[in-house]
């Protein structure tokens, strides 16, 4: 099996000029923790909703009010963008997987040869794969 095979289409994809705020409306819209960012039709990186939080509301210092806390909201997301390995379409999906888990993510971008985002494999797609079981034989014609 190979990466193009359990491969789904981005549910957004954001800009590395959108904002914080904006990538993490779109990832609760979409129902993802983790969006694709395109420069100029290419992949460039991976926004996830982990460094959003964290960039957005930081754990206070004892004694400063929330209040103070400087806003990040209209930050570009070119400053949280992580630059993730990619799997290629051809690849085969055990290669794959040890690229989703080295990376620590819960999806991997599927690129092709010239740097276009083809598709998402996510780590959900391959447990649905897996706990559906082997698939049956082919049928031979009697």
């Amino acid at each position: 099996m190979q990466a193009y095979e359990l491969m789904t289409c981005p549910a957004a994809v954001l800009a590395p000029s959108s904002s914080l705020m904006g990538a993490l409306r779109w990832m609760r819209q979409a129902g993802v923790s983790e969006l694709p960012v395109l420069d100029g039709g290419r992949f460039a990186g991976l926004v996830r909703e982990r460094d959003l939080l964290e960039a957005l509301w930081p754990l206070p210092l004892p004694g400063l009010r929330a209040s103070l806390w400087p806003s990040q909201a209209g930050q570009a997301v070119r400053s949280l963008m992580r630059r993730v390995p990619a799997a290629t379409p051809d690849m085969p999906l055990p290669a794959a997987l040890r690229l989703l888990l080295d990376a620590r993510l819960s999806s991997l971008p599927v690129v092709g040869g010239g740097g276009d985002l083809l598709g998402m494999l996510s780590s959900a797609a391959v447990l649905e794969r897996l706990a559906a079981g082997p698939p049956p034989p082919p049928q031979e014609d009697l």
